[in-house]
């Protein structure tokens, strides 16, 4: 169970109007990737009167989405913000520590996220009455991963494994 973040760092919880006009921005970028794209194949299809256009064009809007997808995943892992969520000042950290949620928690939040969209984007617009109902602003895709959205940026980018360089190991003696 999530209950409310116990962490000491300082904070200052995103409002729900902020999260709102965050999440536009990255529809938004999306729409501005993948529309010309669209409109270069139509005129394509257009020109030429092909009707395969629709699987190129299926197949662009796919490897565009899943582009955009694994970008705002990576930036929400290690830099607790998406595109939208810069652009607006906040981002999404690890309730406790005030740290990027990292890859694991980033995708199950947005997992959530999306399942809660489908049932025609009913139980996303709820979230927007537990969000304002929470005491900590948390919507039950951050509760799900124990996130809040606060007001500014991360302390700190979730550090990167390391791999030791040869530098690093002791020189061991070789075969006897």
């Amino acid at each position: 169970s999530a209950g409310p973040p116990t962490g000491d760092w300082p904070r200052e919880y995103a409002e729900v109007g902020q999260r709102i006009t965050a999440l536009l921005i990255d529809y938004g970028v999306g729409l501005l990737m993948v529309v010309p794209l669209y409109i270069s194949q139509g005129a394509y299809i257009l020109s030429f009167g092909q009707s395969s256009g629709a699987l190129l064009s299926m197949l662009i809007f796919g490897l565009g989405s899943l582009a955009l997808g694994l970008y705002q995943w990576h930036l929400t892992a290690v830099y607790g913000y998406t595109i939208g969520k810069k652009a607006t000042g906040i981002s999404v950290l690890d309730a406790d520590t005030g740290l990027p949620i990292g890859w694991g928690r980033a995708f199950l939040r947005n997992l959530v996220l999306g399942l809660l969209g489908l049932p025609m984007g009913l139980l996303q617009l709820a979230q927007i009455f537990i969000i304002k109902a929470s005491p900590t602003r948390q919507g039950w895709h951050d509760s799900a991963v124990r996130s809040v959205v606060v007001k500014g940026l991360p302390l700190a980018p979730v550090p990167e494994p390391t791999v030791p360089s040869a530098q690093d190991t002791p020189d061991l003696p070789g075969p006897l």
